[in-house]
């Protein structure tokens, strides 16, 4: 008598190891998108790290060096931003999950009515990945935040206090970089 497998057996041992793969795949999946949306925060952390750093260290975000007076954002930062070849001298860039723009940034001077500098954060996807990374808790807090500062009209003597944004504009944020006050 020959010893081996039965079919039936083969076939029991394709079935479960199909029902495995099945259980398995979608698990990894997951996995994945995980670690792209910490990737995302981490990568908005330190770019909102970066940013204030150096607009501490320059006191301002335009370069008196650029012929167009715009800030670029990639040298501020060595976090990588989505469209490359048009975020080379731009103030803003979009931090990508999965070739997707879920993210973007805007760096916004100090104006002579009293604004200080700025960092916008937008969130600008609209699938799956993007809200997963707009969900996250330090995105979410970058994405809701708003400051107060003080600001005196052209001719007042007194000084009031004004709120960014002055409009609401939903999934957006506005942090402070620089100046007194402010907390990172």
């Amino acid at each position: 008598m020959k010893k081996g497998f039965t079919m039936i057996e083969l076939i029991f041992v394709i079935v479960i190891l199909g029902i495995l793969a099945a259980v398995a795949i979608p698990r990894l999946a997951a996995t994945s998108d995980d670690a792209e949306v910490s990737k995302a925060a981490t990568n908005l952390n330190a770019a909102l790290s970066d940013i204030t750093a150096f607009y501490t260290a320059k006191g301002k975000f335009n370069l008196s060096d650029q012929a167009n007076s715009k800030p670029i954002l990639s040298d501020m930062t060595g976090v990588q931003f989505g469209a490359a070849a048009a975020n080379q001298a731009s103030d803003t860039g979009n931090i990508q999950v999965k070739k997707k723009d879920c993210i973007q940034l805007k760096v916004v001077d100090a104006s002579t009515d009293g604004t200080p500098a700025y960092v916008m954060v937008k969130k600008v996807g609209t699938d799956a990945i993007c809200a997963m990374v707009a969900a996250n808790p330090g995105v979410a807090s970058a994405l809701t935040s708003k400051f107060s500062y003080t600001k005196t009209a052209a001719g007042a003597t007194t000084p009031t206090t004004a709120t960014l944004p002055e409009s609401t504009e939903k999934d957006t944020g506005y942090i402070k970089v620089g100046g007194t006050g402010v907390e990172y």
